[in-house]
């Protein structure tokens, strides 16, 4: 009996370690999460201001809607590319997801399993004077495979840190593409303005979706960070982070230099007619959109065929049953409302405030209605909040 306790207690002081472990690793995860979440604030006092100084120019221009009615044809290839390549970043990130949550669910299940197999070795502690030398044997073998389970652990993090360091280094080459076309066009200030303007406001809005990605994956990487097994890496990673954080700052002093200089130049105005005419061709568009939202259909879908939108992470029975109300049966509706439709909404739902950006609906709209018709959507606005 004496030579069983003295076991038991060596097998439970190794499993106090290993909780004592994973609780580290927990505490680690928390203090990301809060990095993570100032960060974010951070960026989007930053962008709100860098907004508040494009629509400040882009007043009083009303008058030259009528005058540049075809400008504007030269660059609208760039533009689909730079769109398509977005399109491309958020069908990765959205994969990524869909990988992390597989993860996190094989990662839970190997818990539940550990906890099982606890279970069962309490149980043969009422045996002990019967089974104690099959016991001992079961312990040493359970603890091994703890150890081979650890370092399967971190193999799986340094095949996702080599990911990290792709998916890093094909951004930054998007960035070089885009600072060497900056770059090109430079010399032509008199003769191309309008090109120089359209670059920048291209570069600021690429800049912005690069930093809703960036913060998509930060959130992703904290998930991992749930199963990293070595303080280690995760100050490796802390300055990695850093390191990306100076770019992106730096990108943004850069931009904000490139902003002053253009201010000044004569065509200025000029310059801004065929942004103008797309941006009232797409407030045009988004009026449709939100009238069509508005309108509800004559005849609701029956039960049966209306999505379940319960499974949207933050929507209960209550607020599913305040969106069929107001007409919204689909993942793919919510998946596809526009800033306008998402502020709307919110309006109509005051009892629940901040809901639809506080749970991303839109994203997880997104995901639910892959899982369930195999079709990929690519949300017109984030609505995610760091």
């Amino acid at each position: 009996e004496l030579r069983f306790k003295n076991l038991g207690s060596e097998k439970d002081g190794e499993l106090a370690k290993l909780r004592a472990q994973l609780d580290e690793r927990s505490k680690g995860v928390a203090d990301w999460e809060l990095r993570f979440k100032n960060l974010g604030t951070e960026k989007d006092g930053e962008l709100a201001k860098l907004r508040a100084q494009l629509d400040e120019r882009s007043k009083g221009v009303a008058d030259w809607e009528l005058r540049f009615k075809n400008l504007g044809s030269e660059k609208d290839g760039e533009l689909a590319k730079l769109r398509a390549q977005l399109d491309e970043r958020s069908k990765g990130v959205a994969d990524w997801e869909l990988r992390f949550k597989h993860l996190g669910t094989e990662k839970e299940g190997e818990l539940a399993q550990l906890r099982a197999q606890l279970d069962e070795r309490s149980k043969q502690l009422a045996a002990w004077d019967a089974r104690f030398k099959a016991f001992g044997t079961e312990r040493d073998a359970e603890a091994q495979k703890l150890q081979t389970q650890l370092a399967e652990r971190e193999r799986k993090l340094a095949e996702s840190d080599v990911r990290y360091k792709t998916l890093s280094v094909e951004r930054d080459t998007e960035l070089g593409k885009l600072r060497a076309r900056i770059s090109e066009l430079e010399p032509l200030h008199a003769q191309v303005s309008e090109r120089d303007r359209k670059v920048a406001d291209w570069d600021a809005r690429y800049k912005a979706t690069v930093g809703d990605r960036d913060a998509e994956i930060a959130r992703l990487r904290a998930r991992i960070g749930q199963f990293e097994p070595l303080p280690a890496q995760l100050a490796e990673s802390e300055g990695r982070y850093k390191t990306t954080v100076g770019d992106r700052d730096a990108e943004i002093l850069r931009l904000r230099k490139r902003l002053g200089e253009l201010d000044p130049l004569p065509a200025r105005v000029t310059g801004q007619d065929g942004e103008i005419q797309r941006l009232l061709a797409l407030l045009a568009e988004r009026d449709d959109e939100l009238t069509k939202m508005k309108s509800r259909p004559a005849s609701p879908p029956k039960a049966s065929e209306r999505d379940d939108l319960k499974k949207i992470w933050g929507i209960g029975p209550v607020l599913e049953k305040r969106l069929n109300g107001l007409g919204i049966y689909y993942f793919r509706q919510i998946a596809e409302w526009t800033r306008e439709e998402v502020d709307y909404f919110s309006d109509q739902l005051k009892e629940f405030p901040d809901r639809i950006q506080r749970d991303n609906w839109l994203e997880g709209a997104a995901d639910e209605h892959l899982r369930k018709y195999s079709e990929r959507l690519s949300p017109k606005t984030s609505t995610a909040k760091t």
